[in-house]
């Protein structure tokens, strides 16, 4: 199993899933936007030349999120993915996943990074995409308040999941915005965070993933 990608917080979200089955896989560190992205043997295998993408044995496969999924479908074992006779707590899960991937980290927080953080140097700058992106977080970030109850340690009750692994990505994107940007993000969600990030595979995880 090999993993192509380091340096940002999707490769973190594949890394950390690995880390957290205990699957053995090797790293090429390859940056995002990199000369590396480019070469006629990364795009023939990743035409998007982006990063993180998995090859397991024949299959290849991209986006963070899915690559997530699939480890945990495929190895877990009824770790970090409900088993398939749990289509309650299976839909609970698919339902953050998705949120997070559009509502915080496509829609919102991407286009923050974009337009006026640190990746606005790829990109044009923009005010006004800034602002509705602010505006879309602040207000999308309650459906995450709402998913974690005071009670509850994961979003799914007492078991972690690759839910977990994806919004909690998300969360350290948002509070890093946040030292620029206005930002609203609840307390509960920044203590959920905090104590998640204490996992030891999620900090192997950063390990591997600042090659």
């Amino acid at each position: 199993m090999i993993v192509y990608g380091v340096g940002t917080l999707r490769t973190l979200r594949v890394h950390w899933t690995l880390k957290e089955l205990n699957l053995s896989y090797t790293t090429e560190a390859i940056q995002s936007r990199s000369r590396q992205t480019q070469t006629s043997n990364y795009t023939a295998l990743h035409p998007g030349q982006k990063v993180p993408y998995l090859q397991d044995g024949n299959l290849g496969i991209s986006e963070s999120a899915a690559i997530c999924i699939y480890l945990a479908e495929r190895y877990g074992d009824g770790s970090l993915m409900p088993a398939v006779s749990k289509f309650e707590q299976r839909a609970r899960v698919f339902q953050a996943c998705f949120y997070a991937m559009t509502e915080l980290d496509a829609h919102t927080l991407y286009i923050i990074a974009k337009h006026g953080g640190s990746l606005s140097s790829y990109y044009k700058q923009s005010k006004e995409a800034i602002e509705v992106a602010i505006a879309g977080f602040n207000k999308q970030i309650c459906v995450a308040d709402k998913l974690i109850s005071n009670q509850n340690q994961y979003i799914l009750d007492q078991e972690f999941t690759v839910a977990d692994i994806i919004l909690v990505t998300c969360l350290i994107s948002a509070v890093r915005l946040a030292r620029q940007f206005e930002l609203v993000i609840p307390n509960k969600l920044i203590k959920y965070a905090k104590n998640i990030q204490k996992r030891e595979a999620f900090k192997l995880a950063i390990v591997e993933n600042n090659r």
